[in-house]
């Protein structure tokens, strides 16, 4: 009976890391579609600077000693960028954030994407 719950357990786990992976990736997607048609339209541009929000979030965003970002979420934005007409510029790392400035400030535009959320 505890394997049971313990199997429970994990694909309710999968299913929701599942389910945020496949968020991002839609809405990653949406920003790469607008943006590069937006860049190509302003005269022939071939890239456009997304100003990506990340905070500190053990395995996903991480920050060494000489200030380099690694994790998943910036592994996955630096893929995006590669075959996209995007540049990621990060910000927002050494900030504590709560989410009612990171919802203000993309309704501001001063951020176009929250890279976790």
């Amino acid at each position: 009976m505890q394997n049971v719950s313990k199997y429970k357990q994990r694909f309710k786990a999968l299913k929701i890391i599942s389910a945020f992976t496949a968020c991002l990736i839609f809405f990653l997607f949406n920003i790469i579609f607008i943006s590069s048609k937006a860049a190509f339209a302003e005269g022939g541009q071939s890239y456009k600077t997304v100003t990506a929000c990340v905070f500190n979030f053990e395995g996903y965003h991480e920050k060494d000693e000489n200030g380099n970002l690694s994790g998943y979420g910036i592994e996955f934005l630096n893929l995006v960028s590669k075959y996209s007409h995007l540049n990621f510029q990060y910000t927002g790392y050494d900030v504590d954030w709560n989410w009612d400035e990171i919802y203000k400030m993309l309704e501001d535009q001063s951020i176009d994407v929250v890279t976790s959320v």
